[in-house]
């Protein structure tokens, strides 16, 4: 607890190898034992979590059928003769109407 309290940068790997030095013939605690104290006693500081979110281009509307086309790669998977590609095709002012290759 004073390691972690005079060196606050200190995780719990780097204070175990200190007491492992400063007590050799002690048997040294696991690495999530130590942390699993100082964590008891309020001395972790959680990590924020970084979360990436992917930002896409907004879709133009067709005013007329056959406007505006999108097409969806699904990758390619098995069939029984061969390998085929999965796609799907839509015409974005008939929505209801997909086209499947």
């Amino acid at each position: 607890m004073r390691l972690k309290q005079d060196k606050p940068t200190w995780g719990a790997p780097k204070i175990r190898e200190r007491l492992a030095r400063l007590y050799p013939d002690v048997h040294r605690p696991a690495i999530s034992a130590v942390h699993a104290v100082l964590d008891r006693h309020g001395m972790v500081e959680r990590r924020k979590r970084r979360r990436n979110r992917a930002t896409g281009t907004p879709l133009s509307n067709g005013c007329r059928p056959n406007d505006l086309w999108c097409a969806d790669y699904k990758g390619e998977f098995g069939r029984e003769h061969g390998r085929d590609r999965g796609s799907q095709t839509l015409d974005r002012s008939r929505p209801w109407q997909w086209r499947i290759d």
